[in-house]
């Protein structure tokens, strides 16, 4: 855990645009207060420029704890120790920003147009947030009336290629290819306190262009949250200069986190893009993965495989090769109103009551199952699906969109193309949230005796095992309309549970080259991230943490740090 730990925490020092500036934490709002130095930072031979003393004041520390510090106690430190680790992270941050600047004194005119692009973006999701509450929109981005649905989906970090005879990795994200893939109509140098009025100016345009109250209203709060923020300090409260030194705050925060990036790329990219991450970390790290659970499922026989499997499969990497057999399934659900629910379950009552005799009941639940009218979504120009809101010109019956269902599925070649397929469909027409982005679909098992081993409802179940048909269901392959308490569900089968490779040994041992295997296999079938991408994404963050560790170490070495302690005691609560 603290391994782990440790690697979030350094990729922390990656700060979001967070509009609290302020802080939460200070008992006198004054400018003086503010600037008390609580860290200073002295090269011990001196370069005769801006990086060789750097000093950290109370509204950074404020501002960074603010930001992330809560993070430290959730894992158990107290206020004081957060403060503290806090400022050891700041230190880190300015540290690796001088270095940065060593490397990279001048930016590129397209360089500072993409920062300030990026800060005209800041600026406009800050604005949104107020918006939000303005409109009654939740933090998830759901609404009161209806959540958001959109398929997030999966970017990857990095390709495998082979050069040579040799498999080597890309990566697809680094500071070099954001600026090599960007494009603006302007390209000259922003950082000067004209152009962050332009830039105010063109955010008071798009407000008032709206002609929207709600537009209005959103700008006026964010303004006040800085005035705010700004109490005490005496500072000019016209809007003009009060956006200017948001905005200003802004860059900075862009600024210095593409340094950073721009550092960790000096470092662990070499020219070609090659990733500092071989095949043999990839296919070794799967390969301790898969010896740990074979470790406590074989020999020492825990006892929790078959609760462990239903909860989350995609942390255990062997599979029992006796006993239970596992799978998946990935489902639609026709959800009943609630209307029909209460039907539903007035229904049941009357049955158990003896109000209804079996032939009844079943004459009522097929009347009811009959009234599901499906909903039906498309998808805007910005990826959200939105409910149609002319109905006659899509409503299906629940039957004949089953039947749409899969035959769409059936016309995809390969159990992916139909896993994407299904993944489009459950986006148009599913009532159930947890298929929505999840991290993993759902395991159902079936015992030796034909039992199910799962938490869903019986009818649920009993469709997916019949999917399974004893080893024999094809990926893609489509349930029929299955009645539960909640409504009518398709189910899609997306194959069991196996491991990857044959044989006790090749499991421990592989080559380089099974990471081509790793490469193409996708532990959740509905979407695109494999193996692969989740192992080399734990690789970078554990191994560009203790990188860092003994990087920053090093670099320590050239600087006298004095932390004052007692300038930041009244936080420690």
């Amino acid at each position: 855990m603290k391994k782990r730990f440790t690697g979030i925490l350094l990729c922390m020092l990656m700060f979001c645009m967070s509009i609290f500036a302020g802080c939460s934490l200070v008992t006198k709002d004054m400018a003086k207060y503010l600037a008390t130095t609580v860290v200073e930072i002295k090269l011990k031979e001196p370069q005769g420029n801006a990086n060789d003393t750097i000093k950290i004041e109370k509204r950074d520390l404020i501002s960074a704890y603010n930001t992330y510090g809560y993070y430290y106690q959730q894992y158990g430190y107290s206020q004081e120790e957060a403060l503290n680790m806090t400022v050891d992270l700041l230190i880190s941050r300015r540290i690796t920003i001088a270095k940065a600047e060593e490397f990279y004194p001048e930016l590129s005119v397209k360089e500072k147009t993409y920062l300030w692009s990026e800060t005209y973006d800041a600026l406009n999701e800050n604005f949104n947030s107020y918006l939000d509450k303005v409109l009654g929109i939740t933090d998830s981005g759901s609404s009161n009336d209806e959540d958001e649905v959109k398929f997030d989906g999966y970017e990857k970090n990095a390709l495998l290629k082979e050069v040579e005879g040799k498999l080597v990795i890309d990566k697809t994200k680094s500071a070099s290819k954001k600026i090599d893939e960007f494009s603006y109509t302007i390209a000259r140098d922003f950082d000067n306190e004209t152009d962050r009025e332009l830039i105010y100016s063109s955010f008071v345009k798009f407000v008032s262009e709206q002609r929207d109250k709600n537009y209005t209203e959103a700008f006026n709060d964010y303004f006040k949250a800085l005035l705010k923020n700004e109490e005490g300090q005496k500072l000019s409260e016209d809007k003009i200069s009060v956006f200017a030194r948001e905005i200003k705050r802004l860059y900075k925060v862009v600024y210095e986190n593409y340094m950073i990036e721009k550092y960790q790329e000096y470092y662990t990219t070499d020219e070609s893009n090659e990733s500092y991450i071989s095949a043999k970390q990839i296919v070794d790290l799967y390969s301790s993965k898969v010896r740990a659970s074979y470790t406590k499922y074989e020999i020492e026989g825990a006892e929790t495989y078959d609760t462990d499997m239903t909860k989350g499969a995609n942390s255990i990497y062997y599979y029992k090769d006796e006993g239970t057999k596992f799978f998946k399934v990935a489902h639609i659900l026709f959800k009943f109103n609630d209307e029909q629910n209460a039907r539903y379950k007035q229904i049941e009552s009357e049955y158990k009551s003896g109000k209804y005799t079996k032939e009844v009941r079943d004459a009522e639940l097929d009347k009811l199952y009959a009234s599901i009218v499906p909903i039906a979504r498309e998808k805007n120009a910005d990826g959200i699906y939105e409910e149609k809101e002319n109905k006659a010109s899509y409503e299906k019956s629940t039957k004949e969109l089953r039947d749409y269902i899969a035959n769409e599925v059936a016309k995809e070649q390969g159990k992916f193309n139909k896993a994407d397929r299904f993944n489009e469909l459950i986006y148009q027409y599913n009532e159930d949230p947890g298929m929505m982005n999840p991290s993993d679909i759902y395991t159902i098992g079936v015992d030796s005796e034909g039992n199910a081993v799962s938490s869903f409802v019986p009818e649920f179940n009993e469709a997916g095992i019949e999917l399974y048909n004893k080893g024999n269901g094809q990926v893609g392959d489509i349930s029929g309309l299955v009645r539960t308490e909640n409504g009518l569900h398709v189910l899609f089968y997306a194959g069991e549970i196996e491991n990857l490779y044959d044989g006790i040994n090749e499991k421990f041992s592989l080559s380089d080259e099974a990471v081509v295997k790793l490469y193409n296999e996708r532990p959740n079938i509905l979407l695109n991230k494999t193996y692969f991408d989740s192992l080399y994404d734990e690789l970078v963050t554990d191994n560009y943490a203790i990188f860092e560790n003994l990087q920053m170490n090093e670099i320590k070495k050239a600087y006298t740090i004095t932390v004052y302690p007692d300038s930041y005691k009244d936080l420690k609560g």
